[in-house]
C-alpha cells in the first residue's frame, strides 16, 4: 500500500473540511512544506474522500549524520536559547547540543520523550511563543461589513482595510526569492478552520497558477521573514482574528511598492515560465485583443503566439520571449 501512495506525495489533492456543519472544499499540497496540512489523517475534522491510509509521518528533525541544517533549525535554536534550554551558537545545525535542548524542552512540556522535532513540538513551541513573546492582541472594529486586504511585500505586513482606512495591521512571512508570493489583485476563494496544532486557519487565494493562501504557522519565529513557499504566514492568534472578519469573495491586493506589478524587476519569460509576471503580461495582451484565453500565469504556446504578434506590431524582434523592451512597450512598469 505504501508503494502505491508514493506518487500521491508529488501532487496536490482536493479534500473536504467540515466547519460548523458546512462542508467546504479545501486545497492542500502534500509536498509543500509551507502548508500546515501534511497528513489529513492527523485531523479528525478533515475527511479524505477515498479510504486510502497515508503512511505515518516521520520526525521533521532528528540527530543524524551528516547533521541536518536549515534556517528553521536556527529559529528553533533561538527560541530554545531564549527559554534557557540551548547554550550553543545559532548556526542552524541540528547537532548534539540542539538535540539535547529539544529533548529537555519535550520533557518539560510532557511530550513523547526523545530528541526529535515533530508536530507536537511545534505546537508546544507556538503556544509558548504567542503567549509570552507577542504584544497584546489588537481590537479591530470593522464597520462596513465589506473589508479587504492589502499585503505589502516590502513591509512584510498585512493590512485589513475599509474605504475609510486601515482597521488593523499584522506582520506576515512572505515568499522567499526562489518561491515568490503572487503580486496582483485576488480574491479569497475558500476558508478552513483547523486545530491550533496545524496552523489554525486557512484563507485560499484565487491565484490561477498554484495554491497560495494566508494561514497560521507553528513556526512563529518565521513571521516577518521572506521564507515561505509563496504563502503568507501569520501568528495563529492573528489569523484567527482575521478569519472572522473576511469572507469568501473578499478582495486581496498584494503589492510590491514602489516597483509596481513587476516586483523587484523584469523577469524574462519563455516557455514554461510561471508567476505574476506571466499573469500581467497575459492580462495586458488580452486587453489588446491578442490573447483570447483567461490569464492563468503559465507561459505556454498561446502566450508565445500572442507575444510574437505584439512584437511584430511594435517593431520588436519576433522571438516569443518577453524581455525588458517588451515590458516597457506594454507599459508594465508602474503598479496598475
Amino acid at each position: 500500500m505504501a508503494k502505491k501512495l508514493l506518487p500521491l506525495l508529488l501532487i496536490c489533492l482536493f479534500s473536504v473540511l467540515t466547519v460548523d456543519g458546512i462542508v467546504t472544499p479545501i486545497r492542500y499540497c502534500l509536498n509543500c512544506t509551507d502548508h500546515f496540512i501534511e497528513n489529513p489523517a492527523q485531523i479528525p475534522a478533515l475527511k479524505v474522500e477515498s479510504n486510502t491510509e497515508l503512511p505515518e509521518k516521520p520526525p521533521i528533525y532528528t540527530l543524524t549524520e551528516p547533521y541536518q541544517k536549515s534556517d528553521d533549525i536556527a529559529g528553533i535554536q533561538s527560541f530554545l536559547k531564549t527559554k534557557g534550554f540551548y547554550k550553543g551558537p545559532i548556526d542552524g545545525v541540528y547537532g548534539p547540543g540542539t538535540a539535547e535542548a529539544v529533548a529537555a524542552f519535550r520533557e518539560q512540556e510532557k511530550l513523547t520523550a526523545g530528541n526529535f522535532v515533530d508536530d507536537s513540538f511545534y505546537a508546544a513551541l507556538s503556544k509558548i511563543y504567542e503567549d509570552e513573546f507577542l504584544p497584546p492582541a489588537q481590537e479591530i472594529n470593522v464597520k462596513s461589513g465589506d473589508p479587504f486586504i492589502v499585503i505589502s511585500l516590502t513591509e512584510h505586513t498585512l493590512y485589513l482595510m475599509e474605504k475609510e482606512g486601515i482597521r488593523g495591521k499584522f506582520p506576515v512571512a512572505i515568499g522567499k526569492p526562489s518561491t515568490p508570493s503572487p503580486i496582483g489583485e485576488w480574491e479569497i476563494t475558500d476558508k478552513g478552520a483547523w486545530g491550533e496544532g496545524f496552523g489554525s486557519r486557512w484563507l485560499g487565494l484565487s491565484v490561477p497558477w498554484g495554491i497560495f493562501g494566508i494561514h497560521g504557522t507553528n513556526r512563529p519565529y518565521s513571521v516577518g521573514a521572506a521564507i515561505s513557499g509563496g504563502c503568507f504566514r501569520m501568528f495563529n492568534r492573528d489569523v484567527i482574528e482575521l478569519y472572522d472578519l473576511v469572507k469568501v469573495g473578499s478582495k486581496v491586493f498584494i503589492i510590491y511598492e514602489p516597483f509596481g506589478v513587476l516586483g523587484r524587476g523584469f523577469q524574462e519569460l519563455y516557455l514554461g515560465s510561471r508567476g505574476s509576471h506571466v499573469y500581467f503580461v497575459q492580462r495586458r495582451l488580452r486587453q489588446l485583443g491578442l490573447y483570447k484565453d483567461n490569464p492563468d500565469g503559465i507561459y505556454g504556446g498561446n502566450s508565445i503566439d500572442a507575444v510574437k504578434e505584439f512584437q511584430k506590431n511594435n517593431n520588436l524582434p519576433v522571438t516569443g520571449r518577453v524581455t525588458a523592451s517588451v515590458y516597457e512597450k506594454m507599459g508594465l512598469i508602474r503598479f496598475e
